[in-house]
């Protein structure tokens, strides 16, 4: 989720390197989003997120390591070049 914080086009200042109080925080622009001199396309995993199977879709399709490599192959393949990727998750990178 780390990467996601440039890519918005506010953000929550932090005291970096020193702890950050906690909540309510106010935000501010960024001055660092990617916003300005980008496509972004997001693509979540099927079953997460917003991205759900559709049409005859069957889960057996998507849901294991080589069928979730085939379907995050077949969904970044669809978009022209140039692409630069970048992995996000709550959880450990996918």
């Amino acid at each position: 989720m780390a990467e996601h914080r440039r890519i918005r086009p506010e953000a929550v200042p932090t005291l970096t390197p020193r702890a950050t109080p906690p909540a309510p925080y106010r935000f501010g622009d960024n001055q660092h989003t990617l916003l300005g001199v980008s496509d972004l396309v997001f693509i979540d995993a099927v079953g997460t997120g917003f991205s759900r199977l559709v049409g005859d879709g069957r889960p057996e399709e998507v849901w294991g390591v080589d069928q979730d490599v085939d379907a995050f192959s077949r969904a970044i393949t669809r978009y022209p070049y140039p692409r630069r990727l970048v992995g996000g998750a709550a959880l450990p990178l996918r």
